[in-house]
C-alpha cells in the first residue's frame, strides 16, 4: 500500500521545515529587549512550531519503522520510534512552559514595568527537575535518530547513509542551544536536509 509511506514521508519532511521555521522565527531575546521578545506572539508561533516539529518527527520515525518492518532493520526501527516518542514525551513539557509561562512572565513584566520578574525566566529554565527531564528527552530523542540511521542502513532499502543527517541533526540538539542564533538556524537546516533525505527514500520505495 502505497499511501502510508508517502503520509510517513510528508509527515517526516514537514517536521523538517519545522526544525527549521522555529529557531528562524523565534525572536532572539540576545539582540532585543528580552522581556519584547518573549512577549511578542512570535515568540508563541516559534515554539508552537517546534512542538509540531517534535510531534511530526516522531509519527515520522513510527513511518520508517513500519517501512524497515520485513528487514534486518526492524529492531532498530522499532527501538527509534520507541526512544523518539518518549524523548518527545519527555521533552514537550519544557516547551509549554517556555511557550506560555515565559511569554506571561514577560507580558507581566511590561505591563507592571518591573524587569525584575524576568529572573522567574531563568528560575524555571533551570529548575533541577524541568532541565533534568528536559535534556534525558532530548538525549533519547538523539539515540532514536542515530537508531532511525541504523534501521534504514541494515534495511538495504535505500542508501546506507540514508538517514545519517537526519541522525547528526538529532543528536546535536542538546549542544546547539548553546550556540548564535545563526548556528541554531543552521542546525534547524540540517534535520530539515536530513528529513528531507529520508522523506524521498520513503516516497521513492513506495513506488516499488
Amino acid at each position: 500500500m502505497q499511501t502510508r509511506p508517502r503520509l510517513g514521508a510528508i509527515t517526516l519532511a514537514a517536521s523538517g521545515l519545522l526544525f527549521l521555521a522555529y529557531p528562524a522565527l523565534r525572536p532572539d531575546e540576545t539582540k532585543m529587549d528580552p522581556a519584547t521578545a518573549m512577549a511578542s506572539n512570535q515568540w508563541i508561533l516559534a515554539h508552537l512550531l517546534g512542538v509540531f516539529a517534535f510531534i511530526l518527527a516522531g509519527l515520522g520515525v513510527a513511518a520508517v519503522r513500519d517501512r524497515v518492518r520485513e528487514t534486518r532493520g526492524a529492531e532498530a526501527g522499532r527501538w527509534a520510534m520507541i526512544t523518539t516518542w518518549i524523548g518527545a514525551g519527555m521533552t514537550l513539557p519544557y516547551y509549554g512552559a517556555e511557550i506560555f509561562g515565559v511569554h506571561e512572565m514577560a507580558s507581566r513584566a511590561i505591563a507592571d514595568n518591573n524587569p525584575a520578574l524576568l529572573d522567574m525566566v531563568d528560575s524555571f529554565r533551570y529548575h533541577p527537575a524541568a532541565v533534568t527531564t528536559f535534556a534525558i528527552g532530548l538525549a533519547l530523542l538523539g539515540a532514536g535518530g542515530v537508531l532511525t540511521a541504523i534501521a534504514i542502513g541494515r534495511s538495504k532499502l535505500t542508501g546506507a547513509w540514508t538517514g545519517v543527517v537526519f541522525a547528526i541533526g538529532l543528536a546535536l540538539y542538546i549542544p546547539q542551544y548553546f550556540t548564535p542564533m545563526p548556528v541554531r538556524i543552521a542546525h534547524g537546516a540540517i534535520i530539515a536536509i536530513g528529513a528531507a533525505w529520508v522523506a524521498v527514500a520513503m516516497w521513492r520505495g513506495a513506488k516499488k
